[in-house]
């Protein structure tokens, strides 16, 4: 059907990745083991995800009218996802984010925003974006721009359309029902559920009065992703928390965008998959991360199709 498609309003960074044996100390200086310069950005980095699976995306979002700008645009034509709606803005530098990487997975990111900073609710309103809101199956959002851009977009979406509106709280911001509300799906991992609504969720235990106070927030259903212990979720209609499980990684290569594997795994699973039950569509997508770790970088690491093609019947 041709609204079968995921609009994603969201962040385009050049990732600049260290990989180190150890985190430093303050003001320490060491030396690392490798360096790459990859694509991502969490907007990005979803719609990637959702269209490696499958799923048609349109990417809404600002890059700098630079050489950066230019090969970012470039990379998701080839991927044949819709950058319509992608503007260059010139004077500005193509948004940036800085990673060091340790052996054993863990990461450190600093993101400079550039172009992203640029993407504000009037730039919504044009005719062509809003009718991507009304009309696609399911939108996908996160912070990474600002959040009143963000409450924008899903506003129209809201109003204009019966699509799913799936938020990502990353990076975290205190909660506010004015946008979590708008959220049919909200998906929080452990340090974005403490930035959000200030309560620790470092053991299973941990997560039931986490999820009353997201629930309090208006959002219909609520995901909290949990690394290797998999994800929980709760509903406005049934607040009773429940396990999804995933089977552990004992050597992580690299968790950067696992993350995003996940919000990307969920969009295409909500457009293409339903026949899978809401646990079943979160068990896809903690497999979709899992796969992601076992590579290093982002949107090489983000399974295809024929990856998951198994866990889709």
């Amino acid at each position: 059907m041709e609204n079968d498609f995921l609009v994603v309003v969201g962040s385009c960074n050049v990732d600049l990745t260290c990989y180190v044996q150890r985190m430093p100390c303050v003001g320490e200086t060491m030396y690392g083991d490798s360096f790459y310069q990859r694509y991502g950005g969490k907007g990005a980095n979803q719609a990637v995800a959702a269209k490696k699976l499958g799923a048609a995306v349109c990417m809404v979002a600002k890059v700098g009218d630079d050489g950066y700008g230019h090969s970012y645009v470039q990379l998701l034509e080839q991927m044949a996802i819709n950058t319509s709606e992608i503007q260059r803005v010139p004077s500005v530098h193509t948004g940036i984010a800085q990673i060091l990487v340790s052996e054993n997975g863990a990461n450190h990111i600093v993101i400079v925003p550039g172009a992203n900073k640029c993407l504000r609710g009037d730039d919504l309103l044009s005719k062509s974006i809003r009718q991507k809101l009304a009309t696609a199956k399911v939108g996908l959002f996160q912070f990474e721009i600002d959040a009143e851009t963000t409450q924008k977009a899903m506003e129209l979406m809201k109003t204009s359309g019966k699509g799913t509106v799936i938020l990502n709280c990353a990076p975290a911001i205190k909660g506010d029902k004015n946008i979590h509300s708008l959220a049919d799906i909200l998906i929080l991992n452990e340090i974005e559920v403490f930035g959000t609504v200030g309560v620790d969720v470092s053991s299973l235990d941990d997560v039931e009065p986490a999820m009353q106070k997201l629930l309090e927030l208006g959002s219909n259903v609520v995901i909290i992703t949990l690394g290797s212990k998999g994800a929980v979720f709760a509903s406005r209609d049934d607040s009773k928390v429940t396990h999804v499980a995933v089977t552990p990684v004992d050597e992580p290569v690299d968790t950067t965008g696992a993350g995003d594997a996940f919000c990307g795994a969920i969009a295409y699973a909500f457009i293409k998959c339903q026949h899978l039950s809401l646990h079943q569509k979160i068990s896809f997508a903690c497999k979709a991360a899992r796969h992601s770790v076992f590579s290093q970088g982002t949107h090489h690491s983000f399974p295809t199709e024929d990856d998951m093609i198994e866990y889709l019947d």
